[in-house]
């Protein structure tokens, strides 16, 4: 796409330090759409990347990149010494999160550069259609599908809040 992302190394992974920033010409063409900038302004696109459904996001990562795994994930969140308090909580999130731009004072040490920003989310229900959460979420996808799970509709991400030092590995 012509644009040159930051990496940082964490634990012998190498991690994209800001988030993707990739206009889906493929979906452009079709009917649905599958990512957006927040609330389709272009300007958030600039500042904190596009929001993107997990079926895009696993077909649109740069030659040689893929979406991390649950594991890899998990990984990460030891590797920056984050406590798992279960298999889906882990205590200690902040190294991760940028140190500016996190609404209720959430901002983090980014001691790692992975610069996590609070770019939201897009959430489509039979009922609603929307943006929420910018400024205090951060929603990244992996690349593993939930046992059991509907196509399309359950798959593990990773999900930082600006009201706590929690990091959640979980199914949306």
């Amino acid at each position: 796409d012509g644009n040159v992302y930051k990496t940082t190394t964490i634990g012998g992974q190498v991690w994209m330090a800001e988030n993707l920033n990739y206009f889906d010409i493929e979906g452009a063409a079709s009917s649905i759409k599958n990512d957006w900038c927040y609330w389709d302004k272009p300007e958030n696109c600039e500042s904190a990347g596009r929001l993107y459904t997990w079926k895009v996001a696993q077909r649109i990562c740069p030659e040689g990149w893929r979406l991390p795994t649950k594991s890899d994930w998990e990984s990460l969140l030891q590797e920056v010494g984050a406590d798992s308090l279960n298999e889906i909580l882990w205590k200690g999130s902040s190294k991760l999160k940028s140190k500016s731009g996190w609404e209720n004072d959430g901002s983090g040490t980014d001691d790692f550069g992975f610069t996590a920003l609070p770019a939201g989310m897009k959430f489509t229900t039979s009922t609603q259609d929307g943006f929420t959460y910018h400024g205090c979420s951060a929603l990244m996808w992996a690349a593993t599908e939930a046992d059991g799970g509907a196509a399309d509709s359950l798959a593990y991400h990773m999900y930082l809040d600006c009201s706590n030092d929690n990091a959640i590995v979980n199914t949306v």
